[in-house]
């Protein structure tokens, strides 16, 4: 490092070394629960204890002491160096030689004091292993760069610095227990036990609901990780992500050698999906018009969205129990002492569930610091706004889970929040410090604003719109398929659609239907645009994306769906022909349909729009309608394989009921077109537009289906309508009434999301020009 851009060694690590301080201090006598005895006899005993033996119980306690007293004494040695500002070799060895004995003092005192403290145990080999810790901390001195210690002129340096040590408790966590071994005949009882899965999300088979958790849980780690690389970088993530992804392979592979762990690829794919999802947040200060407008559009929204997603996260799956007798007896069984639950389990658990919620708060954190940026809070303001939030989050949460008996409620995780929200606080940018500078700065800032903005804003730069639009689509499409993830796992989900998402609880089919989902629903919004009248023919143009797009969709489904689903659907072949031949091309009939209804339904929005010029593309695509009509009306409902469509269709599947079913695709259409339009370009007028479509659209699309549905289906010894099969959780209890109609409901509102997000995702790609 430059020592040009470095100060003199800065104070700070003595905060951070009386902080840390009150860690052992306090994890050492929790729940301190006073049992006073004779200051002779307390003396005696433990004297009696250091004369040994000397005997370890636990490799993995050994192995946490040697860790909790390692960077006690580093940090105690930096600070030493830093107030005295010692320089010379043999200054820096006398210190060490202290900082190594009072590490060894304390540790003494802490074991000593447990004598007086019931439920907790004084033993030889803690004081021993947090000896050879302390030694261990104060010779890490010569591997940490000084720099790391001394006060940056740079911007990221404190990001820096916060970034690698978060990586080293990740690192940690990564091999806790520490109950290592190399002997190959453990290693393989491992696989024989089933601790390794090298098949991605294969454990989720019989927990899927937890899995999940876990997942999410486990992607918030490493995106924070990712978040605190890419501001320690300068705003870009870069090949850093790349390295991040390798680590997490590094550490899924390193707890092979660890006996207690289970090894699992699933957590892999959680570092990426992590890593991924913080790569594409777009650069705050970098934002286009139209990035401004998406910001200021979800400004307010995004910190109440954030905070419903964490109370859902731990409150899952909301079994409160409401029962007066069985809440007091749970009252009187908490502890109001922080981090009391964190004493009784073992090192695992504390690093697990720490690291967890340092990840979920201070994205939520970083959220609200984001939102506040127009109000240009001091940095004082800021910290106590978002402290406070971060506080009252955790607070809320823990108030819920005391409702839920299988969770546990540990106070400790209030101060975790309040602590994470004001260092995010501390650690991002001051707006209102910048905005306060000298003029001559800011002018100077400003410039090299300009030239860089100039730079960026070429095609292909950062900043070019097509760029961010791409960011913006796979952002879109990474949701949409953790949407699908998540609803394969709801109980109130219908059971058809979990088991073409998730059969058996495993999502790999979610990937590829969720890409078949926003193909079938982005295609048709560029159908609309190729059938605008151009000298090129665009009939034969339309014809053939009529004809590509939905074979395209039917292979994808043939490939990546459960196969039971697609038969269903289509019925097994019963042609004679290839069994994967007639059902490829079934399914392209069945999405020739709703391809050509669906771009009808986007014309309809841009005719309404543009109607010299866009209009036109309605009657091009009626045109084409006189032949995909009939030709989906024959294949799917007269020659169908399988009675499981028509039947539901209404009078077996007449003509009216294919215009209705085909007239809602439409619907969905020309409602996905809207919001599509009102998320490219926010306005409050077009929100308004877009609410009160989806409001309309509910109501046609209820008497369409009604009328193309059949009402009374003969099955199972039941008698239920076709919209009761289809939006019931399952075949043993049908809804009926307002819960139907509420289904029915959320069903619209996502089948028009899903339309919206189809078309942001297709609206990103390369645009075809024609001549």
């Amino acid at each position: 490092m430059n020592a040009g851009n470095v100060s003199p060694p800065s104070l700070w690590p003595l905060g951070a070394a009386l902080a840390y301080t009150a860690f052992p201090v306090y994890g050492s006598l929790i729940p301190f629960r006073w049992a006073p005895q004779p200051i002779g006899e307390a003396a005696a005993s433990f004297g009696a204890l250091l004369r040994g033996p000397l005997t370890v119980a636990s490799r993995a306690d050994f192995a946490a002491n040697v860790l909790l007293a390692l960077p006690l004494a580093l940090l105690w040695l930096a600070a030493v160096v830093a107030v005295l500002r010692l320089r010379r070799p043999w200054a820096v060895g006398l210190a060490m030689v202290a900082v190594w004995v009072a590490c060894v003092a304390l540790a003494l005192t802490l074991e000593f004091s447990q004598l007086f403290f019931s439920g907790r145990e004084p033993a030889l080999s803690d004081c021993v292993a947090q000896a050879l810790g302390a030694a261990l901390g104060v010779g890490a001195w010569f591997v940490v760069p000084a720099s790391f210690w001394q006060r940056s002129t740079s911007a990221h340096g404190a990001w820096r610095r916060a970034f690698g040590a978060y990586l080293a408790g990740v690192v940690l966590y990564g091999v806790l227990p520490l109950d290592l071994t190399v002997s190959r005949s453990e290693i393989a009882a491992k696989w024989t036990q089933g601790l390794v899965n090298p098949v991605p999300f294969l454990a989720w088979q019989g927990r899927p609901l937890a899995g999940l958790t876990d997942f999410v849980l486990d992607a918030a780690i490493w995106g924070l990780a990712a978040w605190l690389a890419r501001r320690a970088r300068g705003g870009s993530l870069g090949t850093a992500g790349w390295a991040l992804v390798a680590v997490a392979a590094a550490l899924e592979g390193a707890q092979l050698l660890v006996l207690s762990r289970v090894v699992d690829t699933t957590d892999i794919v959680a570092a990426a999906v992590g890593v991924l999802a913080v790569g594409l947040i777009p650069d705050g200060s970098a934002a286009g018009a139209a990035g401004d407008r998406r910001a200021r559009f979800g400004r307010l929204a995004l910190p109440g969205l954030a905070a419903l997603a964490l109370l859902a996260l731990h409150t899952w799956p909301f079994d409160f129990a409401t029962d007066a007798q069985a809440l007091r007896t749970r009252l009187g069984t908490l502890s109001a002492i922080p981090f009391a639950s964190y004493a009784t389990n073992t090192e695992l658990y504390l690093v697990t569930n720490v690291l967890r919620r340092v990840a979920q708060f201070a994205a939520f954190a970083a959220v609200c610091l984001w939102a506040a940026r127009p109000w240009r809070l001091s940095r004082v303001s800021s910290t106590l706004m978002v402290a406070g939030a971060t506080a009252a989050l955790a607070a809320a949460i823990e108030g819920l889970q005391v409702f839920l008996p299988q969770r546990v409620v540990d106070t400790g995780d209030l101060l975790i929040a309040s602590v994470v929200g004001a260092l995010t606080a501390r650690l991002w940018p001051d707006a209102a410090a910048a905005t306060a500078s000298r003029a001559g700065q800011a002018a100077g800032r400003d410039a090299a604003a300009v030239n860089r903005a100039s730079a960026l804003q070429a095609p292909g730069g950062r900043d070019d719109p097509a760029r961010l639009d791409r960011r913006w689509a796979v952002a879109v499409a990474l949701a949409v398929l953790a949407a699908a993830v998540g609803v394969a796992h709801l109980p109130q989900v219908p059971y058809n659609l979990r088991e073409l998402l998730a059969p058996g609880g495993v999502p790999w089919p979610a990937v590829t239907v969720t890409a078949a989902a926003l193909a079938l629903f982005g295609a048709p919004g560029w159908l609309a645009r190729v059938a605008v009248p151009r000298p090129a023919v665009p009939v034969a143009a339309t014809f053939g994306g009529l004809l590509g797009v939905p074979l395209v969709l039917a292979v994808l489904l043939f490939v990546g769906a459960p196969r039971e689903s697609v038969y269903d659907v289509v019925g097994s072949p019963v042609l004679g022909i290839a069994a994967a031949v007639e059902t490829v091309g079934r399914l392209a009939v069945l999405m020739l349909g709703f391809v050509w209804s669906l771009a009808l339904g986007h014309a309809l929005h841009a005719g309404l729009l543009q109607p010299g010029q866009r209009g036109a593309s309605v009657s091009h695509l009626l045109l084409h309608g006189c032949w995909v009509v009939p030709l989906w009306h024959q294949v799917v409902v007269r020659w169908a394989g399988t009675d499981n469509l028509t039947e539901l269709m209404a009078g077996g599947g007449s003509a009216i009921a294919t215009a209705c079913l085909l007239g809602y695709a439409t619907v969905l259409g020309a409602t996905g077109s809207v919001i599509h339009r009102m998320l490219r370009e926010p306005r409050w007028g077009r929100a308004g537009a877009a609410i009160a479509m989806l409001a309309a659209t509910t109501l046609l699309g209820w008497a369409l289906l009604a009328v193309g549905t059949e009402p009374a289906v003969v099955k199972y010894g039941r008698v239920f309508s076709a919209l009761q099969f289809l939006l019931s959780t399952d075949r043993s209890v049908y809804v009926e009434g307002a819960s139907l109609a509420l289904r029915f409901v959320l069903a619209h509102v996502a089948l028009s999301g899903l339309s919206a997000a189809g078309l942001l995702v297709a609206a990103a790609l390369p645009t075809v020009r024609r001549r």
